[in-house]
């Protein structure tokens, strides 16, 4: 009796996978359920345009975002040269805010003052290329050769050749 149990298994057993074998056979050949090319080519169509929507926009964010840290730079100079100023009645130089721990140093901005430190330029560089630029009297502003003048304390043309 063993025997024959385990043969009816068998025999189901294969009968259920010939069963399911011609099901999904129908399904594929069934042209309600069968994948055309225009339907692939749609799909990956769809999938493009969203990967280039995608590209753009992280494209288009990391410049900006860039361009906003150096101008956050030129921010943090400003309160900086306000607490060197309310300690020493004068503006500092890079040199002398990082002496005083105000800021860190770094190679993507420079700021000088005139002879008698009552005025000061900062200027700072964006890995983007893009200058910007303030002063005790202006807040963070894109350079623009040509149109910018703040020779009345430090010329930026000076500064901006120590950047690069």
């Amino acid at each position: 009796m063993f025997t024959l149990v385990s043969y009816r298994h068998t025999v189901s057993g294969n009968n259920k996978k010939r069963h399911y074998m011609h099901k999904i056979n129908r399904t594929l050949q069934s042209t309600r359920a069968a994948l055309d090319l225009a339907s692939i080519m749609i799909g990956v169509i769809v999938i493009g345009i969203i990967g280039g929507i995608t590209a753009a926009t992280v494209f288009a964010v990391i410049p900006w975002a860039q361009d906003n840290a150096a101008k956050s730079s030129l921010s943090s100079i400003a309160t900086a040269e306000s607490a060197y100023a309310g300690f020493n009645a004068r503006f500092g130089t890079s040199t002398e805010l990082t002496t005083q721990k105000l800021i860190q140093a770094s190679t993507s901005f420079v700021v000088a003052t005139n002879a008698s430190g009552n005025c000061y330029v900062a200027v700072s560089k964006s890995p983007t290329k893009k200058l910007f630029y303030s002063t005790d009297l202006v807040k963070a502003k894109e350079y623009v050769a040509g149109t910018t003048n703040t020779s009345e304390c430090v010329d930026v043309s000076t500064l901006i050749s120590t950047l690069q």
